[in-house]
């Protein structure tokens, strides 16, 4: 119950899937995907080096459950997850107004442009 109170998407995926756990390969991956998504935009951070590291983490901590669903390369997963940084960084980049690709977060400054009145 309290894992399904930290997020609602797990909730569904868990009544869907069952609660013992995700054991479909395509479950598990967009749930550590997830995990990346949320931690870079926690951090305000989606810069190549950060989302590694990040997804290092990610599937450190999520071992047993991709060993449950038959993932046991390493590679394979880091790639797997690590693939949706574009669509990640372009997001965040669209509905945020920080530079996701950057580890500030910071925009460059944008010129402003004197409209006549």
């Amino acid at each position: 119950v309290s894992e399904a109170v930290k997020c609602p998407r797990l909730a569904v995926l868990q009544s869907r899937l069952g609660s013992t756990g995700l054991s479909a390969k395509s479950a598990v991956i967009g749930t550590l995907r997830h995990d990346l998504f949320e931690r870079c935009l926690r951090e305000r951070d989606a810069s190549r080096r950060s989302a590694a590291l990040f997804t290092r983490q990610i599937l450190r901590n999520n071992a047993s459950s991709l060993v449950g669903c038959g993932i046991v390369d390493s590679r394979e997963a880091f790639g797997e997850v690590v693939k949706m940084l574009p669509q990640i960084q372009s997001f965040l980049n669209m509905f945020t107004n920080w530079d996701a690709t950057t580890k500030t977060g910071r925009k460059g400054k944008r010129q402003q442009t004197l409209i006549p009145s």
